[in-house]
């Protein structure tokens, strides 16, 4: 082929190819694997058009005091979701407990979870709050352990690859625990951590934070070069504490924060026990940012409304449809296919109110599902190298 065809042809047609391909022509020739190799190929690939999402989903089985995980995924085409197959799942994560799908970003899954191990010399435990990144199409992880927290903070983590660097980031948000007034937090720092896979370490952000006011949930979503939370604003009317729901999104390449205001109707939510039956988490619906509101009352069984972000506009928030699931109750809306249908337990087709069930028997809130594409991130990476912080982060080395 080199004989024929300029290498610069040899790029185009190489950049073109799957993943599994491109692992196998690094083979063929030192200048193939260089190119394959190289970091600007790596931050560069994308998957062909041809080739189809993955829809892994996460859970937990338990057996006395065991506790298995589990991990099917389904192929994201036409065929979904009679199309799946088992992932051979890092031996890190089966160690790590109450784990949950942080996000995926650019073929990248992140879990979160407590890690155990027992130390050498010790009947004690060892256990740190430790993030996995994982490419299921490679098969290759690491692992990065999480720096502790300590009251009145409690924390959240984000995940996502830097558009414009290709680089895997973790952002660590410690907010005021939400039973704090706020008149109360003005002297207290602020505390966000940035960890990026180029440098191997944690770093504290200084500058462009969120208010203290702000509380953070673990509902997040990645699109594009931003990392979406949904959280709450926390003020006080007449001696009571009262909030209101609003988006914080972070910008990876700039390293800011900014608010994303929500309709009324999604946003006043006044008490927080006012309205115990309504809830709300985020989602990513075809590179869209959707808000998830779940509302019941003594006539109607649990129902979802999908509320969509449109053009990246924060401003136009528009309802495109209710999830209402016949003959059950809706506990969470996981995520979307390709088409739009959300996979959770079952699959919802919005348009016939058909259910399908996925046939997944598992723990109660165990269960997590995302999307990814094929990539070459963590192509160079040594695989399950855990990146520990330093003692005086005050965690644990493993």
């Amino acid at each position: 082929m080199s004989d024929y065809i300029c290498f610069e042809i040899q790029q185009e047609i190489i950049k073109r190819l799957p993943v599994k391909s491109l692992i196998q022509f690094r083979s063929v020739c030192k200048a193939w694997k260089s190119l394959i190799d190289s970091s600007e190929f790596i931050a560069g690939y994308t998957i062909p058009h041809t080739q189809p999402r993955h829809l892994p989903i996460k859970y937990e089985l338990k057996d006395r005091q065991e506790t298995e995980v589990k991990c099917v995924c389904f192929v994201d085409d036409d065929t979904f979701p009679h199309q799946k197959f088992a992932p051979t799942v890092p031996s890190l994560l089966e160690e790590l407990h109450q784990s949950r799908i942080i996000d995926s970003s650019h073929g990248l899954l992140c879990f979160y979870g407590r890690y155990h191990r027992k130390q050498r010399d010790s009947c004690l435990n060892a256990v740190t709050d430790m993030a996995l990144v994982w490419n299921p199409s490679l098969r290759k992880s690491i692992a990065v352990v999480v720096p502790n927290v300590l009251k009145p903070f409690s924390s959240v983590i984000g995940f996502g690859v830097c558009r414009g660097t290709g680089d895997p980031m973790l952002i660590r948000v410690s907010y005021i625990s939400i039973w704090v007034k706020s008149t109360r937090i003005s002297c207290i720092p602020w505390q966000v951590m940035v960890f990026t896979l180029s440098s191997g370490e944690w770093t504290s952000l200084c500058g462009n934070l969120p208010r203290k006011s702000l509380v953070f949930t673990w509902s997040s979503a990645v699109i594009g070069q931003f990392i979406y939370w949904f959280a709450f604003d926390r003020f006080e009317d007449d001696g009571r504490l009262e909030f209101r729901n609003l988006i914080v999104s972070f910008d990876m390449g700039t390293k800011e924060f900014s608010e994303i205001q929500l309709p009324d109707s999604l946003a006043d939510i006044g008490s927080l026990f006012h309205q115990p039956e309504l809830a709300f988490t985020i989602s990513r619906l075809r590179e869209s940012l959707v808000v998830l509101e779940y509302s019941s009352n003594t006539t109607e069984l649990q129902v979802c409304g999908v509320w969509m972000m449109e053009h990246g506009d924060p401003k136009s928030f528009t309802k495109l449809f209710t999830i209402k699931a016949p003959d059950a109750r809706i506990k969470r809306t996981l995520g979307f296919s390709k088409s739009g249908k959300p996979p959770t337990f079952a699959v919802y087709e919005p348009c016939s109110e058909h259910v399908k069930d996925l046939e997944i028997s598992a723990t109660e809130d165990s269960v997590f599902v995302n999307s990814y594409t094929e990539s070459l991130l963590l192509l160079n990476e040594e695989d399950e190298r855990v990146y520990s912080v330093m003692a005086s982060l005050q965690s644990v080395e493993l």
